[in-house]
């Protein structure tokens, strides 16, 4: 688990924390997300669990596929390398006599170094959330706890979820992007407008 899972859950009570784990490994085994519960901090912790598993499970997908055609590209490079020994072996030498095929050619084959580099680039494109994004998530769940007797619990869910939305860039939550913000003022705002449409 991640440091702001742990975070999260380190406030839980031990059936609560129970729970929790058999959901993960329900989720991991099958599939399988957990029915509706009343417990708010459970759904909120799972479903943080859940976007940075699926996050992290395409991030490990996309480097073995990176890894497969970088070991592809190398193959292919090597057998290259290697006819092209093999049809010059009877060849003249050049003027330095040394083979036509150089060690060069051969070396030229793969770099795991640069294949890094290219990994690490093209992790830095796909737009991951910076380091910082899990403790302000944190904080934010933290800062509507108070408000679990006043308000109902899959409301509050609603509104942490809607408010911790990303932004293209995956850098910065909805609330975040608000010029002004009081937790207090827009949870009422929000439990009135979800009166009026009931």
């Amino acid at each position: 688990m991640h440091e702001n899972i742990i975070r999260m859950s380190s406030q839980l009570s031990d059936e609560d924390l129970a729970k929790l784990i058999r959901q993960i490994y329900q989720y991991i085994e099958n599939g399988q997300t957990p029915a509706e519960q009343q417990n708010l901090a459970l759904t909120i912790i799972f479903k943080e669990w859940q976007l940075q598993y699926e996050k992290d499970k395409e991030q490990y997908e996309h480097v073995c596929q990176c890894r497969k055609e970088a070991s592809q590209k190398r193959w292919k490079k090597t057998n290259t390398v290697e006819k092209v020994k093999v049809n010059t072996a009877n060849a003249p030498a050049t003027p330095d006599n040394s083979p036509v095929a150089s060690d060069y050619q051969a070396e030229e084959a793969y770099h795991p170094q640069k294949e890094k580099e290219k990994e690490k680039d093209k992790v830095k494109e796909s737009g991951n959330p910076a380091p910082a994004l899990d403790a302000r998530k944190l904080a934010f769940y933290q800062s509507i706890l108070p408000y679990t007797d006043q308000y109902d619990r899959e409301m509050l869910n609603d509104f942490y979820q809607y408010w911790t939305e990303l932004d293209k860039r995956r850098r910065r939550m909805r609330f975040e992007m608000q010029k002004t913000w009081e937790t207090s003022k827009r949870l009422s705002t929000w439990a009135r407008r979800e009166n009026k449409i009931s």
